[in-house]
């Protein structure tokens, strides 16, 4: 299958689906196996019209894998204004196998098309998953002020041989430059630091979501952005607060890293964050735990303490997965970490519960989409699910994989399809 519906960006003016693993017949000689060709990936972009969603621009991977492979181009796409990121999980270099590779586009309005303006890569010599895994994207942009407007992006590389780094880029006349990176704070080579990137306000969230959680818990990072990038700690490129999961239920037999943070969602002051290995009502059936973001002191901005009294993000509630089927990995899917099985919005969240169980060895099938809204006191409860509107779904359809909430009022939920039968597509719905 070409894996559509994993990656899906939305705003205002349209919509943008990956399919990092569409083959493109590059030399057109109706052979899409020759040299790059297979998983070369593309991108679809629909505008937003009166009449709906239309289909705009495809734009083609290049294929120029040096193992002979397909770049897998449109595996994460991460959308800011006139401004557009994609990532190529598996562009690779001399001594760099999947190294990872980020194309950056930008609209123009003179054409009415995207165009390729830059290439972002690693500066390390052993990186691996720069910007990008086919399963999940790390890119995050954030925008500060009007007269400049400042730009920063956040691209996360967690195999870059110690332990995961975040790379910070800064827009200058259109030109995107390196200023920063971060390393894992831990320090443990295995914990795939900045495997996902979230932000929210002027905050990005870094997991380090598989550290052993006998010994190094996985954590949640909190970083506060301005327009330079990451504001130092001390002096340091630490983050200003560290969560840990609050729920110690895991069984470890069965998932063997706490994967606190597989999947992260933000919007309005509400910060969403999976702990799918959780196993207090079945196992791994996972739980999603809600944060909301406490706003900062004007004097708290010259100085941060790391894990002191200037926490931004404080705990309200833990919900449980409406159907806990075992290995259903409420709010993650294993392998597909990052934004795309959550999305918030000011007053609702969107869960999706793909339930890989059937294939996993668990109980059932059952593939659902979950919505919580919030109530008077500020907490959420569920309001509504949406199960799959194809019967007979198997678990590797995974419908659900991911769920975007837009800000007026859609909600796009994507089926990855079979990776041996296709089938990938994404499913709008208008919220009442």
């Amino acid at each position: 299958g070409d894996v559509v519906g994993v990656h899906v960006a939305v705003d205002s003016n349209g919509l943008i689906i990956g399919a990092p693993r569409e083959n493109v017949d590059l030399d057109e000689d109706g052979d899409t196996f020759g040299l790059g060709e297979n998983d070369t990936g593309a991108i679809y972009i629909y505008a937003r019209t009166a009449g709906g969603l239309v289909f705009h621009q495809k734009i083609e991977g290049e294929g120029d894998n040096i193992f002979g492979i397909g770049d897998r181009f449109g595996s994460g796409v991460t959308l800011e204004g006139n401004w557009l990121f994609v990532g190529a999980a598996r562009s690779s270099r001399p001594g760099q196998v999947f190294a990872g590779e980020v194309f950056v586009f930008k609209y123009d309005a003179d054409t009415d098309l995207w165009n390729l303006t830059q290439k972002l890569i690693s500066d390390a010599p052993d990186g691996g998953g720069f910007g990008s895994r086919t399963e999940s994207s790390k890119v995050e942009l954030f925008s500060f002020g009007k007269k400049p407007n400042a730009r920063i992006a956040l691209i996360g590389e967690d195999g870059d041989g110690t332990g995961g780094s975040l790379h910070v880029f800064r827009e200058k006349k259109g030109v995107w430059t390196r200023v920063q990176v971060a390393t894992s704070p831990s320090g443990n080579m295995g914990s795939f630091f900045a495997d996902s990137v979230t932000s929210i306000g002027d905050l990005a969230l870094v997991p380090e979501s598989r550290f052993d959680p006998t010994s190094d818990p996985a954590q949640v990072h909190v970083y506060r952005i301005d327009r330079n990038g990451i504001v130092k700690v001390k002096g340091k490129l630490h983050p200003i607060q560290t969560l840990m999961s609050p729920s110690g239920n895991k069984d470890p037999m069965v998932c063997n890293s706490g994967r606190f943070g597989h999947g992260l969602g933000a919007g309005g002051d509400t910060v969403a964050i999976a702990d799918p290995c959780d196993s207090s009502a079945a196992t791994v059936s996972g739980v999603v735990h809600i944060y909301r973001v406490n706003e900062e002191e004007e004097e708290d901005k010259e100085e941060e303490d790391i894990g002191g009294n200037k926490a931004r993000l404080s705990f309200v509630q833990t919900l449980a997965n409406p159907v806990p089927l075992p290995f259903a990995y409420f709010g993650a899917a294993p392998g597909f970490q990052g934004k795309q099985s959550i999305s918030v919005s000011s007053d609702l969240i969107a869960v999706g519960s793909a339930q890989f169980g059937g294939a996993f060895g668990g109980a059932g099938l059952l593939q659902d989409v979950y919505l919580f809204g919030m109530q008077n006191d500020g907490t959420f409860s569920q309001t509504d699910n949406i199960p799959t509107p194809e019967p007979g779904v198997t678990g590797f359809d995974a419908y659900g994989l991911s769920v975007t909430l837009s800000g007026d009022g859609e909600l796009y939920i994507g089926q990855m399809g079979s990776v041996f039968e296709g089938g990938g597509r994404v499913f709008v719905y208008e919220l009442q």
